[in-house]
């Protein structure tokens, strides 16, 4: 019973994989911002985030390629124009609006995260006269961190995935 759940289980899994795999290619057109994640050859192992080409696409062919003119900040040794064969995109991302609200949630987070900080160290190491001080400091550290993640986020850009 047990063998044939996980039978079943790691097929579907392989089915749902071969299906995102081998799914349509999306509607773009020359001109598109997009953002291609390139998947590294199967002998590769890599940690963290794969390699990635922001910009403005150029020449769209589905299924074969894609030729991405690169905007914003790069190395001076990339190439301006890169080509990314099909095989090779891992995901492909439009723009989706600004990020304000995770902006927000960001500003958020430090200024959490640095009163705990600064609370555990007054707890810890300086005493309960630390106390008084330590929550001017954080109400300090809210009125800039959560403004200042709020405009992160206004400049930064969501993306939606479409393939």
């Amino acid at each position: 019973m047990v063998l044939s759940l996980v039978a079943l289980t790691r097929t579907g899994a392989a089915q749902y994989a071969h299906s995102a795999r081998f799914r349509p290619a999306p509607e773009l057109a020359p001109g598109d911002r997009v953002r291609v994640l390139i998947r590294p050859p199967w002998y590769v192992r890599t940690r963290g985030p794969s390699p990635r080409i922001t910009g403005e696409l150029i020449d769209y062919a589905p299924l074969d390629s894609l030729t991405i003119r690169r905007t914003g900040l790069r190395v001076p040794w990339q190439p301006e124009i890169g080509t990314v064969y099909w095989p090779d995109i891992g995901r492909i991302d439009v723009p989706h609006g600004r990020n304000t609200l995770g902006g927000l949630g960001l500003g958020a987070g430090v200024a959490a995260g640095t009163v705990l900080t600064i609370a555990f160290y007054c707890k810890i190491w300086a005493g309960e006269h630390c106390m008084s001080q330590a929550w001017q400091l954080s109400r300090r550290v809210v009125y800039i961190a959560i403004p200042a993640g709020a405009v992160w986020g206004f400049f930064s850009t969501r993306w939606k995935r479409v393939y």
